[in-house]
């Protein structure tokens, strides 16, 4: 059975000041907009659905899941949301974003660098959290991890 999960105005801000980046999914994707399924483990297919409707106005990213994964590893489906302003180390950051599912789930949001190692870029740097049939607002908030780094994604 297909299942969906919608995410509408992803933006991740410094609470020093300023807009580190921000997806209205009105368009096409930019390359800071990719995803991530594994062809062994699942199957997935995301698009831009530019006149869909939420609450705080229009385009959406989908997300339909053909095929969760079997394995206990939560990462064969991923969205990248990737930004390419340099973090200072300790810099507080919050993450947020509407999300909807046709069915009830949970998530997980990670944010790691984006290149090798892919080691954690903030504290906390993961969070689960449920997604529900209704327009729901996800905050994560955290501290940019000492290296700092230019390059990092989530959700994850």
């Amino acid at each position: 059975m297909k299942r969906s999960v919608i995410l509408a105005v992803f933006t991740a801000s410094s609470l020093f000041g300023g807009t580190v980046s921000e997806f209205k999914f009105t368009g096409a994707l930019s390359e800071a907009v990719q995803n991530f399924v594994s062809s062994k483990n699942a199957k997935a297919a995301f698009s831009v659905v530019a006149d869909a409707e939420h609450s705080a106005g229009k385009g959406v990213l989908q997300a339909v899941i053909m095929s969760p994964s079997d394995r206990k590893n939560d990462s064969d489906i991923q969205l990248w949301c990737a930004a390419k302003k340099e973090l200072a180390g300790g810099e507080k950051i919050r993450i947020s974003f509407l999300v909807k599912g046709t069915e009830e789930t949970k998530a997980k949001l990670v944010m790691i660098l984006s290149v090798a190692p892919y080691s954690a870029m903030a504290k906390p740097n993961e969070m689960i959290f449920p997604i529900s049939t209704e327009w729901k607002e996800v905050v994560f908030e955290a501290a940019a991890a000492a290296n700092g780094g230019k390059q990092y994604r989530a959700p994850g």
